[in-house]
């Protein structure tokens, strides 16, 4: 194998092993977050419940879920077909978030509850990950290879070898 064809073959594994591990290494060892002030108000068959979603990472996402207890201490998860705003899928922190529950779309008859509870579970679903480091690294691997190589194999005034010789003619 040729010195060039080592050096780009090593310089691609090098590349490969950078851009890799950029993601597998994680970069927030823990990010601890949690919902507090959740309060909640009714307007005719809407409740709108507001929380605040704290933490120390701003980059992460998070799924939010909306739960109500009833009477009989039955826990339901609202659906977020029946919910919207700041609920489902890809929330980041924040205070005053707010989520608009349509009850009837859930309880047609309505809620005759005396006494109910609302909490709002999240959960975190994505982390934020800094790899413009790797990247970065990698691409300097790759480039100094690429220099390297081009070095090394640098032309000494003929690329290609000289043609046989003509053949001559036999008496």
């Amino acid at each position: 194998m040729s010195a060039n064809k080592t050096i780009v073959i090593i310089t691609l594994i090098s590349f490969l092993f950078w851009s890799c591990r950029s993601m597998v290494i994680p970069t927030n060892k823990s990010s601890s977050f949690k919902v507090e002030n959740v309060q909640f108000k009714e307007d005719l068959n809407v409740v709108y419940v507001y929380y605040d979603l704290v933490g120390e990472s701003k980059g992460d996402e998070y799924t939010i879920d909306l739960m109500v207890s009833l009477n009989d201490n039955k826990m339901v998860k609202i659906p977020s077909s029946s919910a919207t705003g700041d609920i489902g899928k890809g929330q980041t922190l924040g205070n005053g978030k707010e989520i608009k529950w349509h009850v009837l779309k859930d309880f047609p008859e309505g809620l005759n509850e005396e006494e109910i509870q609302f909490f709002v579970n999240a959960k975190k679903t994505k982390t934020k990950k800094s790899t413009w480091l790797y990247i970065t690294s990698g691409l300097v691997f790759l480039t100094a290879g690429i220099v390297t190589g081009l070095i090394l194999t640098k032309d000494n005034g003929s690329s290609l070898p000289l043609p046989p010789s003509r053949p001559t003619a036999i008496n």
